[in-house]
């Protein structure tokens, strides 16, 4: 099925907004909740009694592990105009970013021939008085010196190379994605909120802000419109998670995330006592996990310069993750209880020649499913240098959850796809020892101490 010519025409002329997030004004630090020790595991699966869900920014599969041995990437890819174009290296810190909201997706997927990355519009956040360097393009990909830690847990644990974005559009609404399984369009309404609200620190916090959405009763492509306040009220796997008599923490920076915060858009747990599980700064993590005091379910987003995000990231992204695992991993009491899940929310606009088959389910779907994005699986039972290639989408990592904790699905998107269990041996009989990655020198105190990032994110 192709789109209206005017759809496509529409879309070029947009200026593709970012991953959101953003804090400032009307942000409120929460108190962190005093912890209650670790409980051990049990079970003959040797299912973890933890799980921790790291989440960076804006990377597809061909950018950040390109080349990566087994794995399915390319080191070409066509443009709008037929021809082949080469990858080219781009640091992880460049200094420009790529439009990846719903339109960069329409303009960039082209009903499927792959090949508009050309006409995706290219943000330039070079320091003041200087220019971007040549080439600013999509059609780029990380080198491997930059993203070390990476390589090294992928090599060490799992990877899987053909994980689909559930939504076609930035931040705001995967991140509801990965706790909810959707962003809405469940309702009457049948609106699920799309891209980013109009305000960097939108969520339940900020009355003002609004969010466009997209009618998934409507046939793709779609044009986000009808704006509604960012603040939903669906059930989300964390609900599930205190049914059950278990904890949950969202590790999340000072200030500076709210649309990354997912929780602050779901309206009975950012207005309730529950909040206070949103637990500010995101390093806090570092410091639960020497005091014994992880909950079962973690969510850890990060500042922004160590985001990944291109255009604001600098090369401290792979430390930080790594530094988490090492924390983890070097632990003896909880490296066989505990598995944790790396995951970058969206593509970001960058190049990935992996076709979407979209839409999986049905082809009148407007807004699911996405280009791949990387996911490592890091555990004791782990399969050791597994590559998997079972084409999913994110929301496995929900459905992961559910099926470790004896959860219930919430019948969205998680209820569709698998479980991520095809990367794990859990009744293994021999667990995997933890070789601490490397992170440049970069400890928890490090982390713990360095000066906050305070910047709006992205939107």
């Amino acid at each position: 099925m192709k789109p209206a010519g005017w759809v496509v025409a529409a879309w070029l002329a947009l200026v593709m907004s970012g991953c959101g997030g953003g804090g400032g004004a009307g942000s409120t630090p929460r108190v962190v909740a005093t912890p209650t020790p670790s409980p051990t595991p049990t079970g003959p699966e040797r299912l973890p009694s933890h799980v921790v869900v790291i989440i960076q920014e804006n990377r597809s599969f061909d950018n950040l592990f390109n080349g990566y041995p087994g794995a399915d990437t390319a080191q070409s890819g066509l443009n709008s105009r037929g021809q082949t174009v080469p990858l080219q290296p781009v640091p992880l810190n460049a200094e420009f970013d790529v439009g990846h909201a719903y339109g960069a997706f329409v303009v960039e997927y082209n009903n499927g021939a792959m090949n508009g990355w050309d006409k995706a519009p290219l943000p330039c956040f070079a320091p003041s008085g200087h220019s971007c360097p040549p080439p600013v393009t999509a059609y780029g990909y990380v080198p491997k010196s930059d993203v070390v830690p990476y390589w090294q847990l992928a090599g060490q644990f799992a990877l899987a190379d053909h994980v689909l974005q559930t939504s076609e559009g930035s931040s705001f609404a995967a991140h509801q994605y990965l706790i909810a399984g959707q962003s809405g369009g469940g309702t009457a309404s049948h609106k699920a909120m799309a891209d980013d609200p109009d305000t960097p620190t939108g969520g339940c916090n900020i009355n003002h802000a609004t969010v466009d959405t997209i009618d998934m009763t409507k046939p793709y492509p779609q044009i986000p419109g009808d704006p509604i306040f960012p603040c939903e009220n669906y059930k989300t796997v964390l609900d599930l998670i205190l049914a059950k008599g278990l904890t949950w923490r969202y590790y999340t920076p000072l200030g500076n995330s709210q649309i990354w915060t997912a929780p602050m858009a779901i309206d009975h747990i950012w207005n309730s006592p529950e909040a206070v599980n949103i637990v500010t700064p995101e390093t806090q993590i570092l410091t639960d996990i020497a005091n014994h005091q992880l909950p079962n379910l973690s969510y850890v987003v990060p500042e922004l310069s160590l985001s990944d995000h291109s255009g604001y990231a600098t090369l401290q992204g792979p430390d930080w993750v790594g530094t988490v695992a090492n924390a983890i991993g070097t632990d003896p009491y909880y490296w066989k209880n505990t598995t944790v899940i790396v995951v970058w929310d969206d593509w970001g606009g960058w190049f990935d020649h992996y076709a979407t088959h979209h839409p999986i389910d049905s082809p009148s779907d407007p807004y699911e499913f996405g280009f791949r994005v990387p996911l490592i699986a890091i555990s004791a039972y782990a399969k050791q240098g597994y590559i998997d290639h079972t084409e999913r989408d994110m929301t496995s990592i929900v459905r992961f959850i559910e099926h470790v904790f004896g959860l219930p699905t919430l019948g969205q998107r998680d209820a569709k796809t698998d479980d991520l269990f095809s990367m794990f041996s859990y009744t293994s009989l021999s667990p995997l020892p933890y070789k601490a990655v490397n992170t440049g020198g970069y400890t928890p105190a490090s982390f713990r101490f360095r000066i906050i990032d305070t910047r709006d994110v992205d939107y």
